[in-house]
């Protein structure tokens, strides 16, 4: 069997932003309801020999399996400074798609259109279920690179954005969001130039690489849900030490890494005060109830599983499009 190779290209648009919300939210159901095997990723540090095992990259391992495709794939995303000498973006990403009956590669595909897509959706996926599906929510977005985009694009496929306010430490790059996000919200956009304005919001999302607090715990008021999407304390540790919820995506990543990893690390939060997991509220077991008094953190750092799922919708709209190069591993010269 020849395997499909698919670009950036080549896949981008073939899915629209609901379609891939409601491709994550059957997956987030699968992962609740144990038909969707999703490990921890795995990391992996790149050491520069000549400068004494100093780490000036590295990547992610992803793997999954999703139940109700009946697929198996991993990606690899990572990132080097030596890409940055040589102009190319920081980050990369590429994924394979197995078929698990034979074990044969279906797919070879970019994924840095995937991922931006799915980090996106996966935000939509649980705001549906905390709020419902068509609510008016006032939106704060701190981080205004390519995946504000998508956290934009993924509210909007499940509620009404009435108003949007974003901040960025280069402002440019919120304003060029603020041009460009016009057709998804209903009122006015606002760049913000204090950090502060951008939590007058029902619903936050940080997608930021800050290695510091950005939003303090005074600044949020009850009835707010909080997205830190990002690797890094986005939140103070008093606004999450307050939260009255925390739901994740994946208890073992997000207790390592992101919002909760210092507070896990200091012994302050473990897997016991962890409300739900995305899955749990997407197939059903565990419900938010009336949350408009409560604020709510919601931590998904990102998983495979998402990726795999979202890459495969991909790969059988190329198929139906006999769309993509092929190679065969195992007969090609």
């Amino acid at each position: 069997m020849k395997t499909r190779l698919l670009s950036k290209k080549q896949i981008k648009g073939m899915l629209t932003m609901k379609e891939v919300v409601d491709i994550c939210d059957k997956t987030f159901a699968g992962q609740g309801e144990g038909t969707v095997h999703c490990p921890t990723k795995v990391h992996t540090d790149f050491l520069d020999l000549a400068r004494n095992n100093e780490v000036y990259g590295g990547t992610n391992s992803m793997p999954a399996y999703i139940g109700w495709q009946d697929v198996a794939g991993c990606k690899f995303i990572g990132g080097s400074t030596a890409r940055h000498q040589k102009g190319l973006p920081y980050l990369y990403a590429c994924q394979f798609l197995l078929e698990p009956r034979d074990g044969e590669f279906l797919a070879v595909m970019d994924a840095e259109y995937i991922t931006q897509l799915r980090t996106g959706a996966q935000t939509g996926v649980a705001l549906r279920h905390m709020i419902g599906e068509g609510k008016k929510v006032r939106m704060g977005l701190y981080g205004c690179g390519s995946q504000g985009y998508t956290q934009v694009e993924a509210v909007a496929a499940v509620a009404e954005i009435t108003e949007l306010r974003l901040y960025d430490i280069f402002k440019p790059a919120a304003e060029k969001l603020a041009a460009a996000m016009k057709g998804f919200v209903s009122g006015k956009t606002i760049v913000c130039d204090d950090p502060k304005d951008a939590s007058d919001a029902d619903v936050i999302v940080l997608v930021t690489v800050a290695e510091t607090p950005i939003v303090k715990n005074e600044w949020v008021k009850p009835g707010t849900i909080l997205f830190p999407l990002g690797s890094y304390q986005e939140l103070e540790e008093d606004l999450v030490m307050n939260a009255d919820k925390i739901i994740v995506d994946h208890v073992g990543q997000t207790l390592g890494r992101g919002c909760l990893k210092l507070v896990s690390a200091k012994g302050k939060i473990t897997e016991k005060d962890l409300y739900a997991t995305i899955g749990q509220l997407a197939c059903g077991k565990k419900a938010v109830g009336d949350i408009s008094k409560e604020r709510v953190v919601c931590v998904a750092i990102g998983t495979g599983m998402l990726d795999i799922a979202v890459g495969y919708a991909f790969y059988q709209k190329a198929v139906e499009k006999n769309i993509g190069g092929f190679f065969d591993f195992i007969n090609e010269e």
